[in-house]
């Protein structure tokens, strides 16, 4: 996909061309890779995921530390979240009440810092044996996890978490480049605990939530929405 220009990202997502300069110094919003310092062209990915943001229902609070974060997948998942003390867990199980499958997927948001990349086909097997999978990794690799959102796999891209600072390490020892738009997505968790056992459902669930692609999100969200409802 094409990138776009500041001015073009500004009437896309009805925002100041001030405001979008200031989402590509938060990462907000990315550049196309060999653009950093001849012209701001935007990605049209990031472009894309900045939209759906906006598109969702404006959410209150402070986004969760990637410890809660990780406790509420957990207790979700239908685990006991250990690393809390008893008073934080009820606190945290309680609050889970109130809320819907949008504001956990903001409230979440710290879970991970994504990191993407282009890879070659060659390098796509070899990445994969190197990450936790999720979102659309997790559903081609187990059918469960794919009756479980209601989607199909598909092949030549990887879509996992690492342990943080691998991201990087992962890129070099493969040639991988950064593309926001790449095939290789890598989610460095600060916070592994909860990742011992594979990615939990509901992880999963919130990564096919940011996805652009209107049936992964829809199945992600819904996921959540049951898993809630389930109490």
């Amino acid at each position: 996909m094409a990138g776009v220009s500041v001015k073009q990202a500004a009437e896309s997502l009805g925002v100041q061309p001030q405001t979008v300069r200031k989402m590509i110094r938060e990462r907000v919003l990315e550049l196309e890779p060999g653009m950093e310092g001849v012209a701001l062209i935007i990605s049209s990915a990031s472009l894309a995921r900045a939209r759906a943001a906006r598109a969702a229902p404006r959410r209150r609070g402070r986004a969760w530390s990637a410890r809660v974060a990780w406790a509420a997948i957990d207790l979700l998942a239908g685990g006991r979240a250990t690393w809390l003390n008893p008073a934080e867990r009820h606190r945290l199980r309680n609050s889970l009440v109130y809320f819907g499958a949008a504001d956990i997927a903001w409230l979440a948001r710290n879970r991970a810092s994504v990191h993407r990349y282009r890879a070659t086909s060659e390098a796509v097997p070899l990445v994969a044996e190197h990450v936790i999978a999720t979102a659309g990794s997790a559903v081609a690799r187990s059918p469960e996890v794919a009756a479980a959102f209601g989607l199909t796999g598909g092949t030549g891209f990887v879509d996992g978490y690492v342990p943080a600072g691998a991201a990087q390490q992962i890129a070099d020892a493969y040639g991988l480049a950064e593309d926001p738009a790449g095939n290789v997505v890598l989610r460095e968790a600060e916070f592994t605990e909860a990742l011992l056992n594979g990615a939990p459902l509901p992880a999963v669930a919130l990564d096919l939530a940011d996805s652009t692609a209107t049936r992964e999100r829809s199945a992600g969200l819904r996921y959540l929405e049951e898993r809630l409802a389930d109490g």
